[in-house]
């Protein structure tokens, strides 16, 4: 079979005529794998804010709109509410602005 060619989403495309399922027996994808650590996110941390944006909107890009409901679920409350003041302050950084409007965006809509 052929795969679809291209840019972007269409690199990763299902074969024509065919639903992608998870192989028998396969262990279930955990949507919080790759999420950055939760101490992260804190205003005062050793973690760099650069690098744990770069990481958290790797891990928000890889995965489906469903998966990140049930991440989101699966945090306490403090977690998210550290992740959105987290998205706030890389807002008001000149170089991470629209990205991290963009990814704050995505997130508010789950």
């Amino acid at each position: 079979r052929h795969r679809a060619r291209g840019g972007g989403a269409a690199d990763e495309a299902e074969d024509v005529g065919e639903a992608r399922v998870p192989a028998r027996g396969a262990a279930p994808h955990d949507a919080l794998e790759g999420f950055p650590p939760a101490e992260a996110f804190h205003a005062r941390t050793r973690h760099d804010p650069g690098d744990t944006f770069k990481a958290l909107r790797q891990w928000a890009r890889g995965i489906s709109a469903p998966d990140l409901a049930e991440a989101g679920s699966r945090l306490e409350d403090a977690v998210r509410r550290d992740v959105f003041l987290f998205l706030a302050r890389i807002c008001e950084r000149r170089f991470y602005s629209a990205q991290g409007r963009e990814l704050l965006s995505a997130l508010l809509s789950v």
